[in-house]
């Protein structure tokens, strides 16, 4: 269902999503880099 109502959803391959997501022009998300430490930590345990 999610995907019949989403337009960024509506595409033929890979190529295409990501042109479309990177022509967003979002924002980098501001805990980013610290959550991909905390992961990478939790990890290796």
């Amino acid at each position: 269902m999610k995907k019949k109502s989403n337009p960024r959803l509506q595409v033929n391959n890979a190529d295409e999503y990501a042109e479309i997501m990177s022509n967003l022009n979002l924002s980098k998300p501001e805990l980013m880099d610290s959550n991909i430490r905390s992961n990478i930590k939790l990890g290796a345990s």
